[in-house]
């Protein structure tokens, strides 16, 4: 039939998209895409489509999004780390508690890699607008 042989396309297409991935990157059998930008601009959303197409591909792809974590984690049903005050960046106290936060996710993406679930593509969706975090995000991670 017409459909006997997408698989095999697919799984040859896949293969050949591994192979170019590993000689551009030193160990490519994790991938981390750390989303930047300023709030509500559409990381969200492109975090989503990302995760969409790369799952069509057949990459075992999750998305760790730091603000649905946030708002989880505090019950936040009245949205008080939404507030300004809480993205205040002279507030030291907000700042330590988003810069934990981000980093407990990140604790999660790594522990996914090493998971029996074997994650393949993560996609880390947060502002990350600072090179501080992003320096944080780089040290943490590890490069095996």
């Amino acid at each position: 039939s017409y459909y006997d042989n997408i698989p095999l396309q697919r799984t040859e297409s896949k293969a050949k998209a591994l192979c170019q991935r590993s000689e551009l990157t030193a160990n490519s059998q994790k991938l981390l895409l750390v989303l930047v930008g300023i709030p509500a601009r559409g990381k969200s959303f492109i975090s989503a489509k990302l995760y969409s197409f790369l799952n069509w591909l057949g990459y075992k792809t999750r998305v760790f999004n730091v603000g649905q974590h946030r708002r989880a984690m505090s019950g936040d049903t009245k949205r008080a780390t939404s507030q300004a005050a809480f993205f205040d960046t002279t507030n030291k106290s907000a700042k330590e508690q988003r810069e934990a936060i981000a980093m407990e996710v990140l604790d999660q993406v790594i522990a996914w890699y090493a998971s029996s679930e074997r994650g393949e593509i993560a996609i880390f969706d947060a502002t990350n607008s600072t090179l501080a975090r992003r320096k944080a995000i780089r040290d943490r991670c590890p490069n095996d």
